[in-house]
């Protein structure tokens, strides 16, 4: 192992070695920028403002910064056609293929075309000729993970052919790239562009160095916000651009984007139909005017999770568990993505995104078969998600639904049934609440209370008015219980919570009386009479 690690720093010693002296060279040799070297191609990326190392994690993003290849886990092709400024049109067609132990490859054709350009002589008149204007470049990268969900690093080789009427110039270029996961909601990557570049054909220009930086948030759980800025070695300036983009998700399969950089205002949507992600974005540019660009991205096969899984069963035991060790390096890094991904499916089941939530449990029980508490959750979602994959949390009886499904699947069997039967009652059509009811109490052996209301009340009418009898007999213990159960049904009920504090305030618990008469001021500032009383018991 240090003999491994030796060797690891030694290659990286003689690449910064290497970077130096070509950053030497460009330094002092003459350089020329060719844009589309540099330009994000994708879409997806183009409508947030080419915010491609903080949030372009795609196919399109993969040729700047080639360690997004490494996070690619299925075979993927993408195709995008620009329409852009005046007589001017560009098409990229990209494959990515993982594999299990050599990383992943990447393979893309860029052709960007202008053409009908007037020719004109030194006195700036039209001969009656007409040029195009032609940048060919062909991708091969490379990407790999080297810390489970956490750390990718890439390289790549590009062959640019420029063609300007009868002139030509020609290069081979490499880059390296890297991404770091610092969390499930903070991204860094940075790429160093033309590190190696070597010129096929007689001329003085070399391409300069590029280095590149983006950090990407989500502060919401459908927001996510970049920041890009890059430097070329050489312009004197600090910075050469900056790059800002937004992506708020409103619902699963739809984005809404915008960005914008130093020369460019973007917006865009886009479209995400299972593995298939349609995207378009309008660029408009200050001098050129407004273009349109459209992007497919398809992703097939199967996954290299799942690939993996495939692999370790047809093992035996000491191979199987060779192959875990060189994927997930140690036991405590095996026990950090273990509970990251039981930490984010807990977080999708109680936000309403049971399928998600499935798929992170049984790819953390791959991680750690061993784990056999993790089956109850993965049995119970598993009830859930043929009658709802998704809930989204857009009214009363939606979000009643997702707490009383959390309930459920977090063991608390007699809550669960209480909620979803109040939520079954304030909409009695809906004969799928009625199906998970069901199964709920065949699953639990919990069944709910068939509650005779009045016309037009609801079980927590019911529950009020059986409270103000129960206090006025002075049981005060039953009105307690019954005031804990409305808060089971409508956390927010402030009648319910001052019932309790009188309550509690009748059976000597002035502690806990203060308590629930502040959670009922919480609710209610405006209630002066019980602001009053809360001041006086603080004296």
């Amino acid at each position: 192992m240090e003999n491994r690690y030796n060797k690891i720093k030694k290659n990286i010693f003689l690449v910064l070695v290497l970077v130096i002296i070509n950053l030497g060279n460009s330094i002092s040799a003459p350089t020329t920028s060719i844009p589309i070297l540099y330009y994000p191609i994708g879409a997806k990326i183009n409508a947030m403002g080419n915010t491609y190392n903080s949030l372009g994690f795609d196919i399109f993003s993969a040729s700047l910064n080639p360690a997004v290849v490494g996070i690619i886990d299925r075979k993927n092709m993408g195709f995008t056609t620009a329409f852009l400024y005046e007589s001017t049109v560009l098409s990229f067609l990209g494959y990515i293929l993982p594999t299990l132990d050599y990383g992943n490859f990447a393979f893309n054709i860029l052709y960007l075309n202008s053409f009908a350009a007037k020719e004109t002589d030194e006195y700036n008149r039209f001969t009656g000729k007409d040029f195009s204007y032609i940048n060919l470049i062909t991708n091969f990268g490379w990407g790999k993970e080297f810390i489970v969900r956490k750390f990718y690093v890439g390289g790549n080789i590009k062959f640019l052919l420029e063609t300007i009427d009868t002139y030509n110039r020609s290069f081979v270029t490499t880059s390296l790239g890297v991404v770091y996961r610092f969390s499930q909601s903070i991204d860094l990557a940075a790429n160093i562009g033309n590190i190696f570049n070597l010129k096929m054909i007689n001329t003085e220009d070399i391409l300069p160095i590029n280095i590149n930086i983006g950090i990407g948030i989500k502060p919401f759980e459908k927001l996510s916000l970049g920041l890009d800025i890059s430097k070329s070695m050489f312009k004197n300036n600090l910075l050469d651009k900056y790059s800002f983009g937004i992506n708020w998700s409103p619902y699963k399969m739809v984005s809404i984007r915008a960005g914008k950089n130093d020369t460019e205002t973007s917006f865009g949507f886009g479209v995400n139909l299972r593995s298939m992600s349609i995207d378009y974005a309008a660029v408009l540019q200050e001098y050129l005017g407004i273009s349109h660009r459209i992007s497919l991205d398809f992703k097939f096969g199967k996954t290299l999770d799942e690939l993996w899984a495939e692999r370790i069963k047809s093992l035996p035991a000491t191979e199987e568990l060779e192959i875990i060790e060189a994927k997930l390096q140690t036991e405590e890094e095996k026990r950090k993505h273990f509970q990251s991904l039981f930490n984010e499916a807990v977080k999708n089941y109680t936000t309403g995104n049971y399928k998600q939530a499935l798929n992170n449990l049984n790819k953390a029980k791959e991680i750690h078969p061993e784990a056999t508490d993790i089956d109850i959750y993965i049995d119970r979602i598993s009830i859930i998600t043929p009658l709802y994959s998704t809930i989204e949390p857009t009214d009363k009886v939606s979000n009643l639904l997702i707490r009383g499904i959390s309930y459920f699947i977090n063991g608390d069997n007699v809550s669960a049934v209480k909620v979803i039967s109040y939520a079954s009652s304030l909409a009695p059509n809906d004969t799928q609440i009625l199906r998970l009811l069901t199964k709920i109490e065949e699953k639990t052996g919990v069944r709910a209370e068939k509650v005779e209301s009045a016309a037009g009340a609801t079980i927590v009418d019911k529950l009020h008015s059986e409270s103000l009898i129960a206090f006025r007999k002075r049981d005060y213990a039953r009105a307690i219980k019954l005031c804990e159960e409305i808060l089971l049904l409508e956390p927010e009920d402030v009648l319910a919570y001052k019932r309790l504090g009188s309550a509690f305030y009748a059976l000597g618990q002035k502690e806990k009386a203060f308590y629930m008469w502040q959670q009922a001021l919480r609710l209610d500032p405006k209630d002066e009479k019980l602001k009053s009383m809360l001041e006086n018991m603080k004296k």
